[in-house]
């Protein structure tokens, strides 16, 4: 057991740098959005997949599943909540929800991965059907 711990922190070190109190699991444990199918073109991924430090595993609350004998990036979270929402039935103007890339799906859209933060931080933004904020009109001419 003892050489198995020496070989995974040398791995870990190898990787991470020698430093352990520099380590952070959520630098180790992105939650990767990768876009289907222009993330898995290198030259497109930059802008196509969304990445964040995150927390989480498989056995907690904010459930992040990895696969560590993936050959890149071993403690990528592949599976995690997307959408997260708390509905409130009384109040439906007061419920939350956060997803986990962004309000749009145009990459280069400013709201293409502006969630992406905030959920990994345990954030929600309001789910409201009627915001006072924003008020919309269309106007169809002739």
């Amino acid at each position: 057991a003892g050489a198995a711990l020496e070989r995974t922190v040398q791995r870990v070190a190898a990787r991470y740098g020698d430093q352990p109190e520099r380590w952070a699991w959520g630098a180790a444990h992105p939650a990767l959005s990768v876009h289907k199918p222009l993330g898995s073109v290198p030259v497109l991924s930059r802008w196509f997949n969304v990445g964040v430090p995150s927390g989480g595993d498989a056995y907690s609350v904010n459930v992040g599943q990895y696969n560590a004998a993936q050959p890149v990036e071993p403690f990528a979270s592949r599976h995690a909540p997307s959408l997260r929402a708390l509905y409130d039935l009384q109040d439906p103007e007061r419920s939350l929800f956060i997803y986990q890339t962004g309000q749009s799906g145009l990459v280069f859209s400013p709201r293409y991965a502006d969630m992406a933060q905030a959920w990994a931080g345990g954030g929600y933004r309001p789910l409201q059907r009627q915001p006072r904020r924003y008020v919309h009109q269309l106007q169809l001419r002739p």
